[in-house]
């Protein structure tokens, strides 16, 4: 008996340690997979991106910086910014560009400000969650898809859808007057309000082409196969055969005010690419 009772106790306090253990190890992993995927972060920079707090303080900008609600990033000329609103949910910023992003909860808003974003959701969202992007006059709700927005000066603003469908929905800030329009892959709109625009605005839809398409977006599919394919098989556009060189030359001529088929009254490799892929 007093064998049997030595050798139980030997048991208990060799488990003890190996429970004491594997306890910590266990709770770490829980508690990192429970806010990684929901945290909103700027990625990466290039260029010159500020990073303005809902305080009004700027703050230091480094690789993989958490973000938080009502943080307002803007970029340089010649700069980019790439961020993550979570594992999912992708957008990429123009170069002279601004959006602030707003979280509370499981809904998401990035209001873009100025200049153009290009938006990237791999993956649709659930029922409990909403994601907006936002201008002065339009609002688009997001349920899995990806497209380039660009607000202009005027009162105006452009999508170009590349995967999935939008509803869109367009206010003028005057009259208060609504309207909204449901996007397609493959479809581009352009939206007006101000004086010219009776009945609250207008929404011009047409059949989007690659030339639709800015060089900072072009980059951000050239780096992205999987996006690339997606957009293929969801719109009919090609943008598989985009090469570095190409992006380069869209690029420089945007940034030097030049037509991407201006190249001396030559045609370069890039209006040729642009010729086969247009409509």
């Amino acid at each position: 008996m007093r064998m049997k009772k030595t050798l139980k106790n030997m048991i208990i306090c060799m488990a003890v340690p190996v429970c004491l253990m594997l306890t910590p190890v266990t709770s770490l992993a829980g508690s990192g997979a429970d806010t990684s995927a929901s945290v909103m972060r700027l990625e990466k920079t290039s260029g010159t991106v500020k990073v303005t707090q809902s305080s009004g303080k700027d703050a230091k900008v480094i690789e993989k910086m958490r973000l938080n609600s009502g943080d307002d990033i803007k970029s340089s000329s010649k700069s980019y910014a790439y961020i993550s609103l979570d594992d999912s949910k992708a957008v990429k910023l123009d170069e002279n560009s601004e959006a602030e992003v707003k979280k509370s909860g499981k809904k998401l808003e990035v209001d873009l400000k100025s200049g153009n974003l290009l938006f990237d959701v791999d993956k649709a969202l659930s029922a409990d969650e909403s994601f907006e992007i936002k201008t002065a006059t339009m609002t688009m709700g997001i349920r899995g898809t990806c497209a380039q927005v660009e607000k202009r000066a005027d009162n105006a603003a452009s999508i170009t859808l590349l995967d999935g469908s939008l509803n869109c929905t367009l206010t003028d800030p005057v009259t208060g007057k609504s309207q909204s329009v449901q996007l397609k892959a493959g479809e581009h709109a352009d939206f007006f309000t101000g004086d010219a625009y009776a009945n609250g605005g207008q929404i011009i839809k047409r059949k989007a082409t690659v030339k639709d398409l800015k060089g900072f977006s072009l980059q951000y599919i050239l780096d992205n196969k999987e996006t690339a394919a997606r957009i293929l098989k969801s719109s009919g556009i090609d943008l598989q055969g985009l090469t570095r060189k190409q992006v380069d030359e869209i690029i420089s001529g945007e940034q030097s005010g030049a037509a991407p088929s201006d190249n001396g009254g030559r045609t370069s490799p890039t209006a040729e690419w642009y010729s086969k892929k247009e409509g």
